[in-house]
């Protein structure tokens, strides 16, 4: 049975086939799921912590203490968790582009996730592919400078590789928040690149808004590559195409989704007014020819 069209939803388009529609459109009620993004209805943001005291809030549903992948991954999945999580930010310490520092569980495993690490941590992903949502999902690497420069880029874009169907993102400064407890979310953004010129100033980053990833400093990577524009300061050069949004949660866009024609001039065309989409699976959804159908 097919959902109701939302408000402010062109009734004139066609259902797609799991029989939902976009509902991100102004006037349109919160989105239901499942829709185009696969989420399931009971979809959870889940903030992991390897620093600092922290309550659920903020949207996070969850806020759960880790000391490393492999003790994330069982606590989460011991939640009911898996094929659940739409958002999953992992709080722990960076220390230079491209590393992520969350303690190995047992001697001999590498100190830090990096590009030359990855492979060590293949069970580990797989147990994080199976906990987030399948489309539409999202890993953040809360932590100072990581996502910064070439090599995290580079750190960004092969965990999204791995990731299908999620993006990853990290950030390119220092992140500095409350040691004695907070809820989630309230991170801040120092906008400094070293350790060095936060210290003293802690106090006057109280007031900065919280850290997200729309934040100008955030890295984001999708389906292998950075997607995210250049950021200032930042000395890695990002040459792949610039997006912020599924190419189907723009309303227009969505109802040229069957015409490629239509569809890419209109894409060029916001993309010259500095409005960037990523092209996903939704896109073409209800428009593949039934088989035998012709050509």
């Amino acid at each position: 049975m097919s959902e109701p069209y939302p408000q402010g939803y062109p009734s004139s388009v066609p259902a797609t086939p799991s029989g939902r529609y976009p509902s991100a459109y102004p006037g349109a009620p919160p989105r239901s799921y499942p829709g185009p993004d696969g989420r399931p209805a009971d979809a959870v943001r889940v903030w992991a912590y390897h620093l600092g005291i922290w309550r659920p809030g903020n949207g996070y549903a969850h806020a759960v203490p880790v000391s490393s992948f492999d003790h994330l991954v069982t606590s989460l999945t011991s939640l009911g968790l898996t094929g659940k999580v739409s958002r999953l930010v992992i709080l722990a310490h960076g220390d230079a582009g491209g590393r992520f520092v969350l303690p190995p569980s047992s001697v001999g495993e590498p100190a830090a996730l990096t590009t030359a690490t990855l492979p060590h941590y293949s069970t580990q992903l797989t147990g994080l592919a199976a906990l987030l949502v399948p489309k539409g999902g999202e890993l953040v690497l809360m932590s100072c400078i990581t996502g910064r420069g070439a090599d995290g880029a580079a750190l960004l874009a092969q965990l999204s590789g791995r990731l299908t169907g999620t993006r990853v993102i990290g950030f390119t400064t220092v992140i500095w928040f409350s040691l004695h407890g907070s809820t989630a979310g309230q991170v801040k953004d120092t906008g400094e690149t070293s350790r060095l010129l936060v210290r003293g100033k802690e106090a006057a980053y109280r007031g900065h808004p919280d850290l997200d990833i729309a934040s100008p400093h955030a890295k984001v990577a999708f389906g292998g590559a950075v997607t995210s524009r250049r950021i200032p300061g930042d000395d890695a050069v990002v040459t792949a195409a610039p997006a912020a949004e599924p190419a189907w949660l723009n309303k227009k866009l969505w109802q040229l989704r069957c015409d490629p024609g239509a569809y890419m001039s209109l894409k060029r065309s916001l993309e010259k007014q500095g409005r960037y989409y990523y092209e996903s699976p939704e896109d073409t959804e209800g428009c593949t020819k039934a088989a035998g159908s012709g050509p």
